[in-house]
């Protein structure tokens, strides 16, 4: 096999794999961790995930038979280093294989903006450190919007990472809402009228952002 080193799709039949999203718009049915684990890891590497707000990056780990590790706290304690040295210590590894950073922004351990956005740095710092080289972060995050006011905290935490020896690959848009099945829901409904009052757009999707460490 021909492969990247860092996954199991065999280049030389490239074709066989129609299935790997290689796009930027990855649609609402799109299984997004498959897709990560996928294009990203191999049999038995070790996922970190961090802040851990989906349920669906243990299960799909588990099937693909990738090793999972989770932190779901939203408050930084420098014992967390030794969590994860301990994990790598007890499963004979030197380092993490993919580091994910799911911050939920919208969260309400989340709500004081500049303190959390502190408290990401003290995270991803760790996650990096642990991560193998030439492996991969991947960051899911939102936008917000309050006081008539679309906030783009996405790409200033993304930037963060690039500042600190990562390689922006990829930017990726995920529907996380079928804004199209508006008449089916009256919470949509009662959006999109809010955003015809206001002069907004609902947000119907997440940024997924990868990098690459050097």
């Amino acid at each position: 096999m021909n492969t990247t080193g860092y996954n199991e799709i065999d280049l030389k039949n490239w074709k066989n794999y129609p299935e790997i999203k290689t796009n930027s718009f990855w649609e609402y049915e799109v299984n997004t961790y498959e897709q990560i684990y996928k294009r990203y890891t191999k049999r038995n590497d070790l996922v970190l995930n961090i802040f851990c707000n989906s349920e669906s990056a243990k299960e799909e780990a588990k099937k693909l038979d990738r090793k999972y590790l989770e932190i779901e706290d939203y408050e930084y304690d420098n014992s967390l280093r030794d969590v994860v040295n301990n994990k790598l210590k007890e499963l004979e590894q030197k380092n993490i294989q993919l580091l994910l950073l799911t911050p939920d922004v919208t969260d309400i351990r989340a709500s004081k903006t500049e303190e959390f956005f502190n408290t990401f740095k003290q995270f991803a710092k760790l996650g990096i450190d642990s991560l193998e080289q030439g492996r991969f972060v991947v960051l899911i995050i939102g936008n917000t919007y309050s006081n008539s006011t679309l906030h783009l905290e996405a790409f200033e935490y993304a930037q963060f990472l690039t500042s600190h020896g990562l390689r922006l690959k990829a930017h990726i848009v995920k529907e996380v809402w079928k804004w199209s099945t508006l008449e089916s829901s009256t919470a949509k409904a009662l959006w999109h009228c809010r955003a015809l009052k206001s002069g907004f757009n609902v947000a119907t999707f997440k940024n997924i952002f990868i990098f690459e460490k050097l």
